[in-house]
């Protein structure tokens, strides 16, 4: 058990990302998915953590679909 939180200490995130808790980047990538569809995309190829957090039902729960038409255009 000593040896594993040890571990767990010496280890240190490489970047500031890896040291957020999921939740709160869940909570990022939906804020980005509210402004638009592209964002969300683009925040998804930055890092695995982002990417791994926005399959989160509520990221998609947020999207915006603004820039999306309805109607396919001829």
């Amino acid at each position: 058990m000593a040896l594993l939180r040890a571990k767990e200490i010496n280890e240190t995130p490489t970047s500031l990302v890896e040291a957020l808790p999921k939740e709160l980047l869940v909570d990022i990538v939906g804020k980005f998915s509210t402004i638009s569809m592209a964002d969300l995309c683009k925040i998804k190829l930055y890092c695995k953590d982002l990417l791994n957090a926005s399959v989160d039902r509520y990221v998609y729960q947020h999207a915006s679909l603004d820039k999306f038409s309805l109607i396919p255009h001829s």
